[in-house]
């Protein structure tokens, strides 16, 4: 039996990649320099007029520093995703205590 991953269009991969790139306050050429692909190409895949190889789209995943599955899965919600990402950055400053205390108001909140 064979498993499908269900994925979504490469036009709604783009959007993606453009969302999480804006987000991230990237230009496209910025993105294209630390993916090594030219910005006229990423711009393509951006756009959906063209679509990007596994390997490109693991590439810009990467660059991103998220799975590819937040790209092609349409079961990831982008907006939850950036939240935890907020919170993670938030979290950076911490010392062990302060740390201790986040964690047992998340578990209260369960």
């Amino acid at each position: 039996m064979k498993t499908w991953i269900r994925r979504l269009p490469m036009s709604e991969v783009g959007t993606r990649i453009r969302e999480l790139r804006e987000r991230r306050g990237w230009t496209l050429r910025q993105l294209a320099e630390v993916t090594g692909f030219s910005y006229s190409m990423l711009g393509h895949i951006e756009r959906g007029q063209r679509e990007g190889s596994i390997s490109a789209i693991q590439a810009v995943a990467d660059a991103l520093s998220v799975k590819v599955g937040v790209l092609i899965d349409p079961s990831f919600d982008l907006d939850r995703l950036v939240e935890y990402s907020r919170m993670a950055e938030a979290s950076t400053h911490l010392d062990d205590g302060q740390w201790a205390v986040v964690l047992d108001m998340i578990e209260a909140l369960r």
